[in-house]
């Protein structure tokens, strides 16, 4: 739930669980009200050289679009993250978060930082985390071509469905996996095993060989980590029912199948 009031949190929940996160703006208690934005969210000028951009995403993902328009701006921004759940927020080795819940499970993530200038160039951009604040420092200089736009982008969806073929070779059926946009270009390799989970449950077994098979876990493990990087937008990821469990590096040497 967005609201155009800046002091009120962003709500960010999964109507399916119990997943739902409170998300305090940058300079919250001195923006201005929101305005609708042409992008389909809400835009408040935060009075420092910036503006922050709650666009709402097709596959449940959220993106705070943050825009700094000259060096005088600041460049660092503080986003304060609180879980229903009361779990934590954890800095991940690849420069994603993990939004974990009271029992350490992933439940949502925070997608790896970035910042680009008016020509697209790369600006260097990090997280760190100071208790329930999520800070995402930026840095600029006066050469620097503005404006800069950097942002957080929070999803808890990985999985948009998943279906079965029968008869693509001779190790079908085949269950084919199609991650969202956010599983699929965004979301850090801490959320493989909740990407995992979610196939699961978003798989039908009536009628179907059961998916939870070690084998079919490797290759599933191997689309995660190694093909998203490799080939992001390939249209779905194929996991083979009768394909013998090679390991998990022996399927990566196979290109996953």
């Amino acid at each position: 739930m967005i609201t155009t009031d800046p002091e009120k949190p962003v709500v960010y929940e999964d109507s399916a669980t119990t997943m739902k996160l409170h998300v305090r703006l940058p300079n919250a208690d001195k923006a201005s009200q929101g305005k609708r934005s042409e992008l389909g969210g809400v835009t408040f000028d935060n009075f420092d050289d910036s503006t922050s951009t709650v666009l709402p995403k097709t596959d449940g993902s959220l993106q705070i679009a943050t825009v700094i328009e000259s060096s005088e701006a600041p460049n660092e921004y503080e986003y304060t993250v609180t879980s229903k759940s009361g779990g934590e927020m954890v800095l991940e080795r690849d420069g994603s978060v993990s939004i974990l819940d009271e029992n350490g499970e992933w439940e949502a993530g925070v997608a790896r930082p970035w910042a680009k200038d008016a020509n697209g160039n790369e600006i260097p951009t990090e997280y760190r985390i100071d208790g329930d604040k999520l800070i995402q420092h930026v840095a600029f200089d006066n050469d620097t071509d503005f404006p800069v736009v950097a942002d957080p982008w929070l999803g808890y969806n990985l999985i948009s469905k998943t279906s079965w073929a029968m008869d693509l070779w001779q190790y079908s059926p085949t269950l084919k996996v199609y991650p969202t946009s956010f599983g699929r270009y965004h979301a850090g390799l801490a959320a493989r095993w909740a990407a995992w989970s979610e196939t699961l449950s978003k798989t039908t077994r009536k009628g179907w060989p059961n998916p939870d098979t070690t084998s079919m876990k490797n290759q599933f493990l191997c689309h995660f980590d190694v093909v998203r990087l490799r080939a992001p937008n390939k249209e779905y990821w194929g996991l083979d029912s009768r394909l013998p469990n090679r390991g998990y590096w022996g399927h990566v040497k196979k290109n996953c199948n």
